[in-house]
């Protein structure tokens, strides 16, 4: 307070020709505080502007910054033409501005002083706090300035990605991804499950001609017991004989015994194919109508029965002429036919004689 005090009086000459009246402190001045981004990662560089709002009517000002030097580090800080007679100060998270207005603050919303941050750690805070505030000429309004808070989310640039809970051989696990710089979970995604791994699967039951054995074995990862069907064998048969001969109409038998258990089978022996004599017409075939043929078996005499196919019209010449008889010709084959009979008869009469 004596420091901006003192100020006013060094400049009281310059402060009168602003003509600011104490009737202009009736309005509270308001302060704004923004950043140039709204997350950002380490080493980023975050711009934050302290301005006021039109008509502001500020004679003096002590205004400050605070954060956690932990989270920033100040690398740089510029004054408008707003404020006159700037000093700065920077010690222990905090940054402070102290001046004076100029004419111009009155004409709109003034940026007053701009400080930039390079990020140490994401997720940090910038407050700006009024540490004294007059109006007009002398007006304290330093209680009635709200602060502002600015936020710099981290932009959660370097993921890791963790196993909160490990997959089973029957269950899923769970894997988180991480922000590096902030820690905050970003997500999580399934694991699939291992599955079992079975290894020396040994014979606990061992097969038989007729029964499956059993072969078990246990998963290296977790222990369960796992068992495996073993088929049957199945018979070993040897040195069967025939003990009833096929023919043609009954099947055989073939008897053995297994070599592995005693027990006997029967094995059926396929029938044998008849033993047919030779083929004989039964019903002879005609132009129209096929004929029947036989043939019997010399052993069993069963009758296989087969076709004759019919036979084939007789050809009739065709010369192009017409079907109808020629009635000379067949005349003269005729009295042909009757002198050959009369001599004929006459020969045969003389020789009687």
């Amino acid at each position: 307070m004596k420091k901006i005090a003192s100020i006013l009086m060094a400049v009281l000459v310059v402060f009168s020709m602003f003509a600011i009246t104490a009737s202009a402190a009736d309005a509270v001045p308001t302060l704004s505080a923004v950043a140039n981004v709204n997350s950002a990662k380490v080493g980023d560089t975050v711009k934050v502007t302290v301005s006021t709002s039109k008509n502001s009517k500020i004679g003096c000002a002590q205004l400050s910054l605070e954060y956690n030097k932990d989270y920033f580090q100040v690398t740089n800080k510029t004054a408008t033409d707003a404020f006159s007679m700037a000093e700065w100060s920077d010690v222990a998270g905090k940054v402070t501005f102290l001046g004076i207005t100029t004419s111009t603050i009155a004409d709109g919303a003034t940026a007053l002083f701009t400080v930039e941050f390079k990020v140490l750690k994401t997720g940090g805070t910038i407050k700006l706090v009024a540490d004294e505030l007059y109006v007009g000429e002398d007006v304290d309004v330093t209680s009635k300035v709200a602060s502002k808070t600015v936020t710099i989310a981290c932009a959660h640039a370097n993921k890791e990605d963790k196993v909160t809970k490990e997959a089973t051989c029957t269950a899923a696990g769970v894997k988180t991804t991480t922000c590096k710089d902030c820690g905050t979970a970003l997500g999580t995604a399934a694991i699939a499950a291992k599955g079992h791994k079975f290894a020396d699967a040994v014979v606990t039951k061992a097969p038989t001609c007729t029964e499956a054995g059993v072969k078990t074995g246990t998963c290296t990862a977790c222990g369960e017991k796992t068992t495996e069907a073993i088929a049957a064998t199945g018979h070993k048969f040897a040195n069967a004989v025939v003990t009833k001969e096929p023919t043609c109409t009954e099947k055989g038998e073939k008897t053995g015994k297994c070599t592995a258990c005693n027990a006997e089978t029967k094995e059926a022996i396929p029938t044998v194919d008849h033993k047919y004599g030779e083929w004989k017409e039964v019903t002879p075939a005609t132009e129209t109508k096929d004929g029947v043929k036989e043939r019997t078996c010399e052993v069993c005499n069963t009758v296989d029965k087969g076709v004759i196919s019919k036979k084939p019209a007789a050809d009739k010449p065709n010369d192009g002429a017409s079907d109808i008889p020629n009635t000379s010709a067949s005349m003269t084959f005729a009295f042909a036919a009757a002198g050959l009979a009369l001599a004929t008869g006459a020969v045969v009469r003389r020789k009687r004689k």
